[in-house]
């Protein structure tokens, strides 16, 4: 009998629901959670026009004043880069799972695939409706960037031992931090649908 691997708990749902009876799945949880910490790294820094403070030397974030602060300096321009970056770019589709290579996208990765591409539609749609969608989708997705270096940041730290106890109990916060996160982008996009 060989050991089956089991697949991360995704006891939350990472989809819109509106009255329209639209059912938009926004994120994979588990291909997010397999970002690695320098990709998401690169993309927040794209998000955030290169506005979001860095860590300091002694490795503490920014005051939350600070951050507030840079994410209202983003300039309209940096917002519609960002905002493109989503929409035609490779966030979404990191956020999925798509494997792009020299040749684009790999076989396996289809479902994955359309999944971006509905999401990416969805966005611009809704954004042409609504222009401060853009700022929500925008903001959401740089936040879980930031979810997604902390969460490897915490595993990092564990070693042997305190993997076997601690690494369910993280990984299940952070794909519950990751939901709060994409529940308010799928807010935005069911007012404005």
């Amino acid at each position: 009998m060989t050991k089956q691997e089991s697949s991360p708990p995704t006891a939350v749902s990472p989809l819109v629901s509106s009255n329209n009876s639209n059912n938009v799945q926004l994120y994979d949880p588990d291909s997010m959670l397999e970002i690695s910490k320098e990709v998401a790294k690169g993309f927040q820094i794209l998000l955030s026009g290169g506005l979001r403070p860095a860590k300091t030397r002694r490795g503490k974030r920014a005051k939350e004043s600070e951050t507030a602060q840079a994410n209202k300096e983003i300039e309209d321009s940096s917002l519609s880069l960002a905002f493109m970056s989503l929409t035609d770019g490779n966030v979404v589709d990191a956020c999925f799972g798509v494997n792009m290579n020299k040749r684009g996208r790999e076989r396996q990765s289809d479902r994955a695939f359309r999944l971006a591409r509905t999401v990416k539609a969805l966005l611009a749609d809704v954004s042409d409706e609504n222009q401060s969608v853009r700022r929500v989708a925008v903001g959401t997705y740089e936040k879980a960037f930031e979810i997604l270096m902390q969460y490897h940041d915490e595993m990092s730290s564990l070693n042997f031992i305190t993997w076997c106890f601690k690494y369910s109990g993280i990984q299940k916060q952070n794909l519950r931090k990751l939901q709060r996160e994409f529940q308010i982008l799928q807010d935005a996009i069911a007012a404005n649908h």
